[in-house]
């Protein structure tokens, strides 16, 4: 009898850990934070990307998220904007910049139980020779609304220019004088 029990034992401490173990990697990735990936075809010229919480199952009290361009020759972070509902806003440095971080709080408690496709800021990428930069994050700090720390899954994203699709004039002429 005892055998039995103890094989009862631990077949229920095993189950037991799989489900444990379930519930901590479902968890973890539950909530994925993603930048999208930005182009341009000509240097000089910008585009907007944003920084997005795909979901906020308890709220959203505040972040705190580093941005890094990984080619600084390629682009720099021109400009940030926030979303109406983030109060006591900050970027440090102030752009333009190949690196910022980017804080937010919901003072007003705006993004709800169950939010989705959260826009957390908005970045201005200016193109600056032609080429490929990732753009990574990274999670400093992010809560919700009961004060628990918000772990997401991080999606980094790409910033483009490619000034070989752009249009340019290529032509010639054997008479530059003379009737039309």
């Amino acid at each position: 009898m005892n055998v039995h029990k103890g094989r009862e034992e631990h077949i229920v401490r095993s189950i037991l850990l799989l489900v444990t173990l379930a519930f901590l990697v479902s968890g973890a990735s539950a909530v994925v934070l993603s930048i999208d990936n930005g182009q341009v075809n000509a240097i000089g010229s910008s585009a907007a990307v944003n920084i997005t919480l795909d979901s906020a199952p308890n709220g959203l009290a505040g972040y705190s998220i580093n941005i890094t361009l990984g080619t600084s020759s390629v682009a720099t972070i021109s400009d940030t904007s926030f979303p109406g509902w983030a109060t006591n806003t900050e970027v440090i440095p102030d752009p333009p910049s190949s690196s910022c971080r980017v804080k937010a709080l919901d003072g007003e408690e705006k993004i709800q139980d169950g939010s989705t496709e959260v826009t957390l800021a908005t970045l201005t990428l200016q193109g600056l020779s032609e080429g490929v930069t990732p753009v990574t994050l990274t999670v400093n700090l992010m809560s919700d609304d009961d004060d628990n720390d918000i772990f997401p899954t991080v999606i980094s994203g790409s910033f483009t220019v490619n000034t070989s699709g752009a249009l340019k004039a290529d032509f010639y002429a054997n008479s530059t004088s003379g009737n039309a």
